[in-house]
């Protein structure tokens, strides 16, 4: 099938490949996640900014603290988030969560709001317009379940954390930051 769309966000739920077109010429093609990432495409088909959109399960639902826990990833023993409640359980949802919406720590956060803090670690970094992006993988119980999430920051932002590829760091994503498509 193929999608004619303006919109990141429906063109990383669904799409495996996508080709950027620029006045009637190929501009890039490849896989979703490497064409939206690259940097000319960064700088200039995100205005709204970079969604990342991650698979997940529903794990279980407390309805008394209006809370629902995902498992990240497609492989077993992923992270967990918590979001706002969901009424299926085991099913697969997508959740989407803005690379501006997440905060970066570079030692272990505590006593705050948010509930959603992930160990992980960064294993790329570029410059897009005038911001910083990182790509952060995040630590599951397995090996083999980890996520990639994208993460922007203003080039001060980074530039106050001495970040550097490699860095261990903790990713906070607050429940609301957090839209599921069932």
């Amino acid at each position: 099938m193929i999608l004619i769309s303006h919109n990141p966000v429906e063109i990383q739920a669904l799409c495996d490949d996508v080709l950027i077109m620029e006045k009637g010429k190929s501009k890039q093609f490849g896989a979703v996640q490497d064409v939206m990432l690259a940097q000319d495409v960064l700088a200039d088909g995100h205005p709204e900014g970079f969604e990342n959109m991650l698979a997940a399960r529903v794990l279980d639902t407390q309805a008394d603290l209006k809370i629902s826990r995902l498992e990240l990833g497609k492989a077993t023993g992923g992270p967990t988030l918590l979001t706002h409640p969901v009424s299926c359980v085991r099913s697969s949802v997508l959740v989407s969560i803005s690379a501006r919406d997440i905060i970066v720590a570079k030692t272990t956060p505590s006593l705050i709001s948010a509930q959603n803090i992930l160990p992980a670690r960064i294993t790329q970094e570029w410059t897009g317009g005038e911001q910083r992006w990182l790509m952060a993988r995040t630590v599951g119980r397995t090996e083999a379940a980890f996520v990639d999430i994208v993460v922007e920051l203003s080039v001060w932002g980074w530039e106050r954390l001495a970040l550097a590829v490699h860095d261990r760091v903790f990713l906070i994503i607050k429940a609301s930051s957090c839209v599921l498509y069932q």
